[in-house]
């Protein structure tokens, strides 16, 4: 297995929940825990927007795409599957929730994070084929 991969799943997962937790309000667990999040509820300029909203998702997605090239078997059907499926799901998600299949909210920024994750994904796994 390649622990790199495994290595930038874990810190993609603590940055991406490191943002969320400090800056995002109304967060479920804290509140199980006793904890208020963050007072902190709008961001007016985007570059901020895009940090506290959009970026935790591109992390994690991020983390998800290396966890599943790292586990990948070109020679096993059921791994192709998993990855395809792991590609496509943030993209399958936003779009149930523009068309009001699924609860949330669309975002156009967050479908950009997505693809400019995927984006680098393919970048590095072509410029290094041990990515």
């Amino acid at each position: 297995m390649k622990k790199h991969l495994y290595l930038i799943s874990v810190i993609s997962v603590a940055i991406g929940t490191l943002i969320y937790c400090v800056w995002r309000t109304d967060i479920v667990f804290l509140d199980w825990i006793g904890v208020e999040g963050n007072v902190v509820s709008t961001y007016r300029h985007p570059l901020l927007y895009w940090i506290v909203y959009c970026l935790p998702d591109g992390l994690w997605y991020m983390a998800l795409l290396c966890l599943q090239k790292s586990l990948y078997n070109p020679s096993v059907v059921w791994s192709k599957i998993v990855l395809y499926c792991a590609i496509l799901l943030p993209f399958i998600l936003e779009f149930g929730q523009l068309l009001n299949w699924l609860p949330g909210t669309f975002d156009k920024w967050d479908m950009i994070t997505y693809l400019l994750t995927l984006f680098i994904f393919v970048l590095l796994c072509k410029r290094k084929k041990s990515f």
